[in-house]
């Protein structure tokens, strides 16, 4: 077994795109190119140490086919090198040593049990280029770089397509995009989902277009250090006043006619493991009745007043985008009614998510709404459940509305060190319901999002290019990309870096549309608890 050692010199930039590499698969959920499940085996404790000789330890069966676009193999020197570029970074920098037992298997050594093991070598770089880009174990391989951005099949992946090229242009508008959508000078665009994009392309011949629930979710939040707010019965009061269903029929099935309610904080709709955790209790008049019973008096204004504290609450969210200002109207108006008063303040994006102001006590906010986005394995968000941690806050690193409770703390520590992937997705069920029962928040709706293209493109279904590789129709495909700037909304992905990234890029696993682990450039991954 060997240990790992200091990375060169010459991988230093090689581990910040590395780095970036896997933090972009992660985020976007590139869709798999095979659909064969992986084999986890969970092996009894042994004490043979050339086996597992740490604690955990990994086993990675590398396809026989798997080659990268230049014809080399992918081997475990891959593998190793990968490691090798984010030695420090989560999860790898649980890694103790590795042994390859021949080029297509490896064995990596942790000290300790690392649950989401499946999101490790999400993107494999390789050894052999000086420029990880430079080759591709993935669908198409990066063309020469110049004003625009130019895909080639990779002639080392299997397809059954006619897709040859993928030619990324920018767009002016959005308007724009709708001109050449109706012009045939794009065969694919994600536009943004409005409702007057939605009708631009109903009315276009030779267009086809279909919409979902895409990654970003939509939440309203209470800051648990102000007084009123910091009472459990407060935040029931206010679940009881608002009716998201309402919101979610009147706003957002004019986009997507299938949106539905979001009722956990942890999985995507999307998810075969979502579930419906939260207590979405609509009932205003039982609002009014918790309030009276608690000594709350009507004051002549129609607000509320409990123990001399008026139920008046400032919301916070960011300025110009439609569905934060329709969800802040929506809230506000239905508040009203049962003498609960929202008084909103729109900031620019740099503002609200500024460290002191994000972070802040109700001094700051007291109610604030902006978007999350979700990712397969609910890892990234963990630290939103934890007591004790790095925000400025005192808090978890993510954990901007102060909530800490020892149970959901307890439940989403153990989800980390669980390698059985059902048990680990029952911790997190477990932790999502007992969070949600604190009504720290309430999870609303995930946006919609839309994939529009030619009909004489074949093979696209739902709103991602999973098996691009494999429709037919042009052998060339021009996408139109339009990049929203950070300054606007720095929560949103980048979207066309993203999306150039998932079709340049492999690792061991990626995930289909319901979210799940699939092998891509692996055929099976064995889990091994060690000696001891």
């Amino acid at each position: 077994m060997k240990t790992p050692s200091p990375p060169r010199p010459e991988l230093l930039a090689l581990a910040g795109l590395a780095v970036a590499l896997v933090a972009v698969a992660c985020a976007e959920d590139p869709k798999p190119t095979s659909t064969t499940a992986a084999t986890t085996t969970f092996a009894p404790a042994t004490t043979e140490p050339e086996l597992c000789p740490d604690v955990f330890c990994i086993r990675y069966d590398i396809r026989p086919d798997a080659t990268w676009s230049d014809g080399i193999p992918v081997t475990s020197d891959d593998f190793i090198h990968t490691y090798e570029a984010q030695s420090s970074s989560p999860g790898y920098s649980l890694i103790t040593g590795f042994e390859a037992t021949d080029d297509k298997t490896i064995l990596f050594a942790f000290s300790e049990p690392y649950g989401p093991w499946q999101t490790l070598f999400g993107v494999v770089v390789p050894a052999h280029a000086e420029d990880p880009l430079s080759v591709s174990a993935g669908s198409f391989v990066l063309g020469p770089v110049g004003e625009e951005v130019i895909l080639l099949r990779n002639p080392e992946s299997p397809h059954s397509g006619d897709v040859e090229s993928i030619r990324f242009v920018r767009l002016d508008s959005v308007r724009d995009g709708l001109e050449r959508m109706r012009s045939s000078e794009l065969d694919l665009w994600f536009p943004p989902a409005v409702d007057w994009v939605v009708d631009g392309l109903e009315g276009m011949d030779g267009v086809e277009f279909d919409v979902g629930p895409g990654p970003v979710w939509d939440h309203i939040d209470f800051n648990l250090d102000d007084p009123l707010l910091g009472q459990e019965w407060v935040r029931r009061v206010i679940n009881l006043s608002f009716d998201p269903q309402t919101f979610v029929e009147e706003y957002l099935r004019e986009i997507d006619p299938e949106a539905g309610l979001l009722l956990s904080a942890v999985w995507s709709r999307a998810s075969a493991h979502y579930l419906p955790n939260f207590p979405s209790e609509f009932n205003p008049d039982l609002a009014r009745r918790r309030m009276i019973d608690q000594g709350c008096d009507l004051e002549d204004d129609g607000v509320f007043s409990c123990d001399g504290a008026r139920m008046s609450f400032s919301y916070a969210t960011t300025i110009g985008d439609q569905w934060r200002l329709a969800l802040f109207e929506s809230f506000r108006d239905a508040m009203a009614l049962v003498g609960i008063e929202v008084i909103g303040e729109f900031l620019a994006p740099t503002a609200l998510f500024a460290e002191d102001f994000l972070f802040g006590g109700p001094d700051k906010w007291q109610i604030i709404s902006f978007p999350w986005a979700f990712s397969a394995d609910p890892h990234l968000g963990d630290s939103r459940f934890i007591c004790q941690g790095e925000a400025p806050n005192g808090h978890g690193a993510l954990n901007v509305i102060r909530f800490c409770d020892p149970e959901v703390e307890n439940l989403v520590i153990e989800a980390q060190t669980e390698i059985d992937p059902a048990s680990r997705v029952a911790l997190y069920h477990e932790a999502d319901r007992a969070y949600l029962r604190h009504v720290p928040m309430i999870p609303i709706f995930q946006r919609p999002v839309i994939m529009a293209w030619v009909s004489s493109l074949q093979g696209p279904t739902g709103t991602t290019i999973a098996g691009i590789s494999s429709w037919s129709g042009p052998a060339e495909v021009t996408v139109g990309v339009n990049r929203i700037p950070k300054e606007i909304d720095p929560l949103r992905p980048d979207d066309d870096d993203g999306l150039i990234l998932t079709l340049v890029t492999a690792g061991a696993f990626t995930t289909n549309e319901s979210l799940e682990y699939v092998p891509v450039l692996i055929e099976s991954a064995e889990t091994i608890s060690g000696g001891r």
